[in-house]
C-alpha cells in the first residue's frame, strides 16, 4: 500500500518525537514545506537525541540530502543557533565531532603549508582524534613545527 505525505502526521510535540523518533523523521521529510518548519525541527532534534548515535547521524544525513535547499538551510541554521535553549546529547555529539574534524583539517593544513611530510600513521591519528584540548595543542604547535614529532602528544609512539 502506498501513501503520501497527507497520511503522515505532523509531529511537532517533542515528547511524541522522543517516543516515536522514526515518525518524527518521516514527519519532517513529509511536511518540510510548511510555512514554519521550526516546530518540526525541534521535534526532530528531540527524536535524534533518544536514538543511538549511528542512526541519529544517518537520519540527519538523510535529512540534509532529501530536504529542499531552502529548508535544508533552515535546518542547518536551526541546529547551529547558539542561543537556542535546547541542547540535546545528539546535538552536542554532532557539533563536537564537527569541531574535531575541522581542527584536524587545520593541523594538517598547517603542516602541509609548512612543507612538513606527515606519515600516514600520524595523519590517521590526527584525523581520528576527538580530544579537542589535544587538537588545540597540536594546532598551536603546528604553527611553528619543523617536523611532526614537534607536535608531541600521542602522534609518535
Amino acid at each position: 500500500m502506498a501513501f503520501g505525505p497527507e497520511r503522515i502526521p505532523v509531529v511537532t510535540d517533542p515528547g511524541m518525537a522522543r517516543r516515536l523518533p522514526e515518525l518524527a523523521v518521516l514527519s519532517t521529510l513529509a511536511h518540510a514545506d510548511r510555512s514554519d518548519p521550526l516546530p518540526l525541527f525541534e521535534a526532530l532534534v528531540n527524536a535524534l537525541d533518544v536514538i543511538d548515535a549511528a542512526h541519529a547521524a544517518l537520519y540527519h544525513d538523510v535529512m540534509l540530502t532529501a530536504l529542499p535547499t531552502a529548508t535544508r538551510k533552515l535546518l542547518e541554521d536551526f541546529m547551529t543557533t547558539t542561543d537556542y535553549p535546547f541542547q540535546s546529547d545528539f546535538a552536542r555529539r554532532h557539533f563536537a565531532a564537527g569541531k574535531a574534524a575541522a581542527k584536524a583539517e587545520a593541523i594538517l593544513a598547517f603542516l602541509t603549508a609548512r612543507g612538513i611530510e606527515v606519515p600516514d600513521e600520524a595523519r590517521m591519528k590526527i584525523a581520528e582524534c576527538t580530544d579537542l584540548d589535544q587538537l588545540d595543542q597540536w594546532i598551536q604547535r603546528a604553527a611553528t613545527a619543523e617536523q611532526v614529532a614537534d607536535l608531541g602528544g600521542p602522534l609518535i609512539d
